[in-house]
């Protein structure tokens, strides 16, 4: 996966990898990217979250593994920034890099990495399993300051959105 940009590699991936070594995704963005999808049973589910992904983004890579494989099990979170803006937030999710990740150097910078994470070279380096999850135990047993009480929470929170972002939310 390029480690630089999870957005573009999971969108590459919903081409063929996802469809064809997953029974189940889970969409949604970065509050559910440390979720663990290994732990789900009896399915094997890639998690598609997205680190500041909004829904036209998550629906248009989700839209590309629905039409290229066959899912038993589609988990949604839900968090307000989903449906907080409308659009792409990057230029790259398109066919034209689709096709020019064929036969490039990054892919052969890839097979490097491959090769080498299947080696165990980078054994908690980037702390991403072969299921898109972050080694949140790490980053927790990293943590030295824990608030027991981080209260009060007296006000409601304002949420914004896009009513186009929620019509596409909807349609997903």
């Amino acid at each position: 996966m390029p480690y630089d940009n999870f957005r573009l590699a999971k969108y590459l991936y919903s081409y063929n990898y996802i469809p064809v070594n997953y029974d189940g995704i889970l969409i949604g963005t970065s509050a559910s990217m440390n979720l663990d999808s290994s732990k789900i049973v009896n399915r094997n589910v890639y998690n598609l979250s997205i680190d500041g992904g909004n829904i036209s983004e998550s629906k248009l890579i989700a839209d590309i593994a629905f039409s290229k494989g066959q899912f038993s099990l589609v988990v949604f979170t839900n968090h307000p920034y989903m449906i907080r803006d409308f659009g792409p937030k990057t230029p790259y999710l398109n066919p034209r890099e689709y096709y020019g990740a064929l036969g490039n150097i990054q892919l052969l910078k890839e097979y490097f990495h491959w090769a080498a994470a299947r080696l165990d070279l980078y054994h908690n380096f980037y702390k991403v399993d072969e299921n898109g999850v972050f080694d949140y135990e790490y980053h927790i047993s990293s943590v030295t300051e824990f608030q027991s009480n981080p209260g009060p929470f007296d006000e409601e929170p304002s949420y914004i959105f896009d009513e186009r972002a929620l019509d596409e939310y909807k349609q997903l």
